[in-house]
C-alpha cells in the first residue's frame, strides 16, 4: 500500500510554525512520568490531567509515547459520566495549544526552531481509542477488518463549542471505534477519530496540523472527524497538513464527515492527503448541509487518492437539502485520483434538493477515477426551488469531451477554453501524483486562487515555479537527478552514484539527526540516525532502481545497481 506519512515528516521540517511560542505557562505531558508538569524531568503522565488544569492561552507539550484518553464523556449532553467506560475520551477546552512530537528532553522545546525540527515519525505521539492495547487491522482486499475493537473508545478527541481557537499539532489519532448502535440520539456512532461540535450558538474553532489519523472506524459519519454544526452554531475548522488513511465507516464520510442542522460551517482543508479510506458515500470527504446557515467547505493543495464508496462519491460527496442558505464547495489546486464509486461519481458527487449549491472547481485534475460519471455526478432534482451552478475551470479532465460528463442538470459554467480532456497529466508514477517534467499540467493554472499567505504546494515546494501556477496538488519543480561519482547538493555530497553496495554520505548539516531512503513513490524504505557530518549506508539489500535519500529538506536521487 502507497503510504504518504514521509510528506508529512518532511513538511514539517520547514513549515511555518511561528515565532517563539507566547503563552501564559507551558505544561508538559511524558508517558509514564508522575511528576506535576513544569518540565521534561517533572513531566504529567496524564495528558487529560494537563488539559484539565489548562487554562486558556496555555501551551501543552506532549513526548513521543501512546497514550489512551481517560475521562469520560456524554457527547450530546456536552458532560462527564460515569461507568460508560467506551465513552472515555480526550475532552479539549478552548484557547489551549497541544503540540506532539518531542523526544522529551528539548532545552528550548517552544522556539520555532525546535517546533520546525520536531521529527514527527521517530517522536510519534500516540493518541488511541484501544483501551485495552490488543487492536488489530486487517486490510482485505474488499473490506477492512477490526479485530478487538469492540472495547475501544467511540471517539478518541472530543472538542465541543471550542469557543477560543484551539489548536492541536503534531499527533496521531487511531484506534477510535463509533459503533454506538446506529442512533443519531446518542452520536457515539460519529466521529470515531475526532467528534467536534458546535452547538445553541456557540462557535467551534479548530486549528488541527500535522495530524495522521489512521484506522478509526464510525458506523455513520465520518471515520477519522465528524463536524456538527447545528442550532445556530457556527464551526470555523482548520486542518492543515493532515493525512487521513485507512479510515472508514458504515455510511457517510469514510474520513471526514462535515455536517450543518440549522448551523453554519468554514471548514478549509490545506496540503492534506486523503487515501485509502471506505464508505458507503464520500469515502474521502462528506459535507451536507440542511436547514442552515451559509457554510462553505474548502479544499485546496490536497491529494484524494484510492478511497473506495459503496455507492456514491468515492472521493467526495457534497450535498445540501432543504435550505435557504447557499451552501459552496471550492475544489482548488487538488488531484482526485484512483478513486472508486459502485455507483456514481467516482471522484466527485453532488446531490442538491431545493438548495442553493454552488461547486466552483478550478486548477485540479481528475484522472483515472471509476464509477458512472467518472469525474463528477451531479444528482439535480428536476423542481428544486433552489439553485444549482457548477463552475470548472482550469482543470484536467478523463472524460473524453463535454458531453461524456454527467452533469445532469442544474446551472453549468464550464470553461471550456482551460479544460484539458482525455489528457495524461503524466505523473511521476502509477503510485506518485507529482507532475513530470513533460505533464500538460504544467503551466495551465489560473493564478487567480494562488495564496500568499500559504505559498508552497503539498511537497512544501514553492507554488508558483514559471509565473503561472500549475494543476493538481504539486507544482512541477525540476530534480537534480544525481548521477556521476561524487555531487555536491546543497551542503550535502554523496557517493558513488550510481551506487551498488553502499552509499557515502557527507557534509551532513549539524541540524540534521536522521537521514531517510524512500522508493520513487515516498514509501521510506530505510531510516539511519547520524551522529556528525558523514556515514555510510548498507544498501546492498535494495532492489536495482532509482531512490531517493531526505536529509532534512534536501532531496537526492540515486540509482541502485
Amino acid at each position: 500500500m502507497k503510504m504518504h506519512l514521509l510528506v508529512f515528516v518532511i513538511l514539517h521540517l520547514f513549515s511555518t510554525t511561528g515565532a517563539h511560542i507566547n503563552a501564559q505557562s507551558i505544561i508538559y505531558v511524558k508517558e509514564g512520568a508522575s511528576g506535576n508538569g513544569s518540565s521534561w524531568q517533572s513531566a504529567l503522565g496524564s495528558l487529560q490531567h494537563a488539559i484539565d488544569i489548562a487554562s486558556a492561552g496555555d501551551t501543552i507539550l506532549i513526548a513521543k509515547g501512546i497514550y489512551v484518553p481517560e475521562k469520560q464523556w456524554d457527547v450530546v449532553e456536552d458532560r462527564e459520566v460515569t461507568g460508560e467506560p467506551r465513552q472515555t475520551t480526550f475532552v479539549l477546552k478552548p484557547g489551549l495549544t497541544l503540540f506532539g512530537g518531542f523526544e522529551g528532553s528539548e532545552t528550548d522545546p517552544t522556539s520555532a526552531g525546535t517546533l520546525q525540527n520536531r521529527d514527527l515519525l521517530i517522536n510519534e505521539t500516540i493518541l488511541t481509542g484501544d483501551l485495552n492495547g490488543d487492536d488489530e487491522f486487517i486490510n482485505s482486499a474488499n473490506d477492512y477488518e477490526y479485530r478487538n475493537y469492540a472495547e475501544n473508545a467511540y471517539h478518541v478527541v472530543t472538542s465541543i463549542n471550542m469557543d477560543m481557537p484551539t489548536k492541536v499539532d503534531g499527533i496521531t489519532i487511531t484506534g477510535g471505534y463509533a459503533d454506538g448502535g446506529n442512533s443519531w440520539e446518542s452520536d457515539n456512532s460519529n466521529g470515531a477519530g475526532w467528534y467536534s461540535r458546535a452547538h445553541s450558538r456557540v462557535d467551534n474553532k479548530v486549528e488541527i496540523s500535522h495530524i495522521v489519523f489512521r484506522q478509526n472506524y464510525a458506523e455513520l459519519i465520518g471515520g477519522a472527524i465528524y463536524n456538527l454544526s447545528e442550532l445556530g452554531g457556527e464551526s470555523d475548522i482548520k486542518i492543515h497538513q493532515s493525512h487521513f488513511v485507512q479510515n472508514a465507516s458504515s455510511d457517510k464520510g469514510g474520513a471526514l464527515g462535515l455536517v450543518s442542522f440549522f448551523g453554519g460551517h468554514n471548514i478549509n482543508l490545506d496540503k492534506c492527503i486523503v487515501e485509502y479510506n471506505r464508505s458507503v458515500t464520500g469515502a474521502g470527504v462528506y459535507a451536507a448541509q440542511s436547514l442552515n446557515n451559509n457554510s462553505t467547505t474548502t479544499i485546496q493543495n490536497s491529494l484524494i487518492v484510492h478511497n473506495s464508496a459503496e455507492e456514491h462519491g468515492g472521493g467526495i460527496s457534497f450535498g445540501a437539502f432543504e435550505s435557504g442558505a447557499s451552501n459552496l464547495l471550492q475544489v482548488i489546486n487538488c488531484t482526485l485520483s484512483q478513486n472508486q464509486a459502485m455507483g456514481n461519481g467516482g471522484a466527485l458527487y453532488n446531490d442538491a434538493f431545493n438548495s442553493p449549491l454552488f461547486i466552483e472547481i478550478v486548477n485540479s485534475v481528475f484522472w483515472k477515477n471509476e464509477g458512472n460519471g467518472r469525474s463528477w455526478f451531479n444528482k439535480y432534482a428536476p423542481g428544486s426551488q433552489g439553485d444549482f451552478l457548477l463552475e470548472v475551470s482550469h482543470t484536467l479532465l478523463e472524460e473524453k469531451n463535454r458531453n461524456e460528463l454527467d452533469l445532469n442538470g442544474g446551472i453549468l459554467n464550464l470553461h471550456m477554453e482551460s479544460l484539458l480532456f482525455d489528457t495524461d497529466p503524466l505523473f511521476d508514477g502509477e503510485s506518485d501524483f507529482k507532475l513530470s517534467e513533460n505533464s500538460p499540467a504544467i503551466d495551465q493554472g489560473d493564478n487567480t486562487f494562488f495564496s500568499e499567505t500559504d505559498a508552497s504546494d503539498l511537497a512544501g515546494n514553492t507554488r508558483i515555479n514559471n509565473n503561472v501556477i500549475d494543476l493538481g496538488a504539486y507544482e512541477f519543480h525540476k530534480e537534480v537527478v544525481v548521477s556521476i561519482d561524487d555531487l555536491v547538493y546543497g551542503r550535502v555530497s554523496i557517493f558513488p552514484n550510481p551506487a551498488t553496495e553502499s552509499l557515502q554520505v557527507n557534509n551532513v548539516p549539524n541540524a540534521v539527526s536522521a537521514i531517510y531512503i524512500s522508493d520513487i513513490s515516498g514509501k521510506i524504505i530505510r531510516y539511519k540516525e547520524i551522529k556528525g557530518q558523514s556515514m555510510s549506508i548498507d544498501i546492498s539489500d535494495l532492489l536495482n532502481g532509482i531512490y531517493i535519500i531526505h536529509i532534512g529538506n534536501e532531496r537526492i536521487k540515486f540509482i541502485k545497481r
